[in-house]
Order: C-alpha cells, then sequence, then structure tokens
C-alpha cells in the first residue's frame, strides 16, 4: 500500500464563482475490495467532497476539477488501457464541473460513439486542440501523449494542426492567470500520483 500525497496551494486569482480548483494525474492504483479491483479515482472524489468542508470550509459545488490523464490501473501493474470514464464520471457527480484530457492509458468506450456521447455529459468537459470556458477560467487541452521536445502523439486520431502557435506546456498559465492549457506529458522520470487542491488568498 501507499500513501497518497494532498497538497494544499494558494494562489492569487480564483474567479468568485469558485472556492477551489483540485487538480490530480496518474492515479494510477487500484482499491481492493472482497477482492476485486476499483479504480482509485473512483473511490477519491467522495473522501476529497468530505474533506473539503470540514477540514476547508470549500463547498465541493464550488470546486472545479481538472485531469490531466492516466486514471488506469490493474493491481499487477501501472499500464494498461481501458475506460475511465467512470472516474471523471465520479469527480462529477461530487464537484461543480470536471475537464482535461485523456491519457495514453485510457480510454473513453469501445466504439466511436462512446466518445461523442460522454463528451454531452453533464459537466464533463473532454478537451482535445480546444478550448473551453468556466467561470471565468479559458482552459485548453490536448489529449493523447505531449512527448519529449513537445511532440504530440496521436491515440486513434490524426495529429491536430499546432496548439496555441507553440508546444503544448502543462498547466502553462504564462500569458494570463485566467487561462489554462492541459496536456499529458511522457517524462524521462516516472511520475507520481498527487491531489493538488488550489485555493485563494483571502484578501
Amino acid at each position: 500500500s501507499h500513501n497518497l500525497p494532498i497538497f494544499q496551494v494558494k494562489v492569487d486569482f480564483l474567479p468568485k464563482s469558485l472556492d477551489a480548483l483540485i487538480l490530480t494525474s496518474d492515479l494510477q492504483g487500484v482499491v481492493l475490495d472482497n477482492d476485486s479491483e476499483t479504480l482509485i479515482g473512483t473511490v477519491l472524489p467522495a473522501f476529497l467532497a468530505q474533506l473539503l468542508p470540514t477540514t476547508l470550509n470549500i463547498d465541493p459545488k464550488r470546486t472545479g476539477v481538472i485531469l490531466p490523464g492516466d486514471f488506469y490501473a490493474t493491481l499487477h501493474s501501472r499500464g494498461g488501457l481501458d475506460d475511465v470514464r467512470p472516474v471523471w464520471r465520479a469527480f462529477g457527480t461530487h464537484f461543480k464541473w470536471v475537464s482535461g484530457v485523456g491519457g495514453n492509458h485510457d480510454d473513453f468506450g469501445q466504439n466511436l460513439d462512446a466518445l461523442p456521447a460522454f463528451r454531452r455529459e453533464q459537466g464533463i468537459f473532454y478537451l482535445d486542440n480546444e478550448e473551453v470556458e468556466l467561470d471565468g477560467l479559458r482552459i485548453g487541452g490536448i489529449s493523447g501523449v505531449a512527448g519529449r521536445n513537445g511532440c504530440y502523439a496521436p491515440k486513434k486520431t490524426e495529429p491536430p494542426p499546432p496548439f496555441d502557435g507553440d508546444a503544448p506546456k502543462c498547466f502553462s498559465s504564462q500569458y494570463a492567470p485566467q487561462r489554462w492549457r492541459i496536456c499529458h506529458r511522457c517524462a524521462v522520470a516516472r511520475a507520481r500520483a498527487i491531489v493538488c487542491l488550489w485555493t485563494c488568498y483571502l484578501g
């Protein structure tokens, strides 16, 4: 068993309609329940939804979630590829909205109609070379994998045109605090699963 760190980060800007943002990726772990495996990403949202109001006075329904990918795992391997829609739906059940991208371990259904149907679900904002504005935040995302040197490695689709004129950067807000770009980047070092809670300075 391993501990999952949860970090609270205070920032100097959040829209007035949000109390916090949750950012998490690479939740490649499972919870065992009567010898059955459950993705940790399907269990974590309920825990966070209880934790935020009781310990930090944060309303989950005033909290957005950003998911940069890689939420599938099995007990014996951190790799693999399978459906991660239950993870997104679990976050969407407990929080205001969920936006993000698909990573190289993430699938969104076994047929061509599954992903478009998923994208129409309430509070779900899956991004692939596009932007969405949520509570005044402009969020852009590229699904698939942005690899070494910013190269885009597509999954099941052709490479999209250049995004915003340069290579994608994970969680880049260099242009304005109200604008975000999300990608799933392959790194030389293994990624560690973390949960990062962004809250705003008061005053």
